[in-house]
Formats: structure tokens, sequence, C-alpha cells
């Protein structure tokens, strides 16, 4: 019987996070006490794609998620796979980056009450998702989530809202971990890291910075000239601006030559790219960072921030205790 169970709704195809998941999950039992008979499947991943877009559609589901039902029914720990953005609270993504969105918190819910029917049970999830617990002040300079987050606020995360829809709006007894940063995962020993506070800023102004109409206009004319060439002297012409204003993105740009003033505004916005990566670089991923602990026992919600380390408060830190939000 598999002790750990994948829920995947983060990589179509199976080509990427899911499998490094999966692997650092069997490194982390083969380094333990149990022993894995040769062939044993002691971590077997489930693609929900299909039945979260039939969920959405109405279309009845059947048997479609008895395997997974099963599996998740005698496994130790469930985790359900799928990618967030910072300044989300309300949708799930099928890639990193974002774009179509897969579905809300809401049809997760639903999705996952079909998985876990069992009211009876305690079942335990980690939800392997960027951003899961980050709340609607998703700034860290506006709200540091390694400290105490006003109950306000603590009800906004994709995780909670979930969490809520499957325990208190329909009895599951449940523990569910969350990440207030972006996940990372070694495939060699099943640990995880996230994503610390101050590149979560970073992170979000270089996004900001490139998405503002002007910089997003600057960087299509640029790759609209380059798409353009059409010889090898448009070509040279190209490459002539382009290597002097990535030398030297300050430089004069003749203002009668669109392409130079182009090229120049190009490499301006580059550079200010480069910097704010080089910036965020500084800050690696932690272990034991950025964690928070749903339980729902009995009618009470407890929410633990597990490495909690800032704002007076430290590890474990009960963040609240009661009746939902």
């Amino acid at each position: 019987m598999p002790r750990l169970v994948i829920l995947n709704l983060a990589d179509p195809g199976q080509m990427g996070p899911v499998t490094r998941v999966k692997r650092g999950l069997e490194a982390k039992i083969q380094a333990g006490p149990r022993t894995v008979l040769v062939g044993e499947d002691v971590v077997p991943i489930h693609d929900l794609f299909d039945e979260l877009k039939d969920l959405q559609d109405g279309t009845p589901l059947g048997d479609k998620l008895k395997a997974a039902r099963d599996d998740c029914d005698v496994a130790e720990k469930i985790y359900l796979c799928t990618h967030g953005l910072a300044n989300d609270t309300e949708h799930a993504f099928a890639k990193a980056s974002g774009g179509e969105a897969l579905g809300t918190w809401k049809d997760f819910g639903r999705l996952i009450r079909k998985v876990l029917p069992k009211r009876s049970k305690h079942y335990k999830v980690a939800l392997v998702m960027c951003y899961g617990a980050r709340t609607d002040e998703y700034y860290a300079r506006d709200l540091d989530h390694q400290g105490m987050i006003p109950l306000t606020l603590l009800n906004t995360s994709f995780a909670y809202k979930m969490f809520h829809y499957l325990c208190s709006d329909h009895g599951r007894t449940m523990t569910m971990t969350a990440r207030t940063g972006a996940v990372g995962f070694d495939d060699t020993t099943g640990k995880s890291s996230v994503e610390q506070e101050a590149a979560i800023d970073i992170a979000l102004e270089k996004e900001e910075f490139l998405r503002s109409p002007k910089i997003d206009r600057v960087m299509k004319q640029w790759a609209a000239y380059r798409r353009a060439i059409d010889s090898d002297k448009a070509a040279q012409e190209w490459l002539k601006i382009d290597n002097k204003y990535r030398d030297d993105p300050k430089a004069y740009a003749n203002p009668f030559n669109k392409k130079a003033v182009a090229g120049k505004a190009y490499h301006q916005a580059l550079a200010r790219k480069i910097a704010l990566e080089t910036q965020k670089s500084a800050y690696q991923d932690l272990q034991k960072y950025g964690k928070l602990v749903y339980t729902h026992i009995g009618g009470t919600l407890t929410i633990v921030n597990k490495y909690g380390n800032n704002g007076g408060i430290g590890p474990q830190t009960v963040l609240y205790t009661g009746p939902f939000l």
C-alpha cells in the first residue's frame, strides 16, 4: 500500500516539478526504516486535470476518482501539487508563470472533497503550491508572513479558503500545511525550501516593472525590430545597436533614429531587470521557513506558524485557535 500519494494539478504530462517531488519523497522513504519491495510504487501520482475540468463543466465523474480515492484512503500523507502566484489568492495554475487559471480554491475544494470523502478519517495533506498560504497583503513590506498575521488577513489565502470549504462546509477532519513563498524541492533528499520574504518583494517588483504598459511596449518593440530582420545588412544594423546599448544602457541615442531609441530603451529596461534578479539572488531559499499548519479537529480550527521568526514570535506560534474565521 502506498505510504505517500501525489495528486497532480501542477505538471501536465509529468515532465517536471511533480516528478521531482516524487523522486524526493521516494528518496526520503528509502532513507527511512521502511523496507520497500522491488517494483513497489510507494509514491503513486494521480493526474486530476481531466477530473477538475469535468467537475467544472458539470460532467458526472463516475468512477474516475476511485484509484486516487483508494490510494489516499490508506496513505500516511497526501501531496496536492499545483502552482500559485504571490498576488493571486483565488486561483491555481498549471504553470509556475501563471497564465490561464486551472480553477479557484472552491473548484479545488469540490474536487478534493470527492477524493477525500470520509468525515471520520483524519487526513494529512501538504499543499505543494507556491504562495498557497500568502494573504491578500502579499507584499512583505506590508505584512511579513514570518510574523503574526492579523485574523482579518489570515482567512484570505488560497490555502485557508480551500481548507475552510473542506472542513467547515463539508466536515472533513484534516491537518494541512501550506507555504507562504515559492516552493523548491530537492529530489535527492525530499527536503523542501521556501523563498524568503525579502526575495518575494523583489520578485514582485520585477514582475510589476516588466508588466507596466511602458516597459511591456519597449520589450515588444525591440522584439518586433528583431523579427523584422530580412537581410544581412539589417542584421548588422540591429546587432550594432544591440551591442552598443548592451555595453552601456545609458549611452546617448540619436532621437531621429527610432531603432536606436528602441534599442536604448530595451537595454535600460533589461539592465533594471538584471539588477533586480541579482538583488534577489542574494536571498537564498531556506529550509524550515514559511510554513503554516492548518488543523481542524472536533469543530476547532488551529493555525500555527511553524517556523515563525519575526515580530516577536518564534517557531510553533499559534496564530489562531477557535471556530472558523
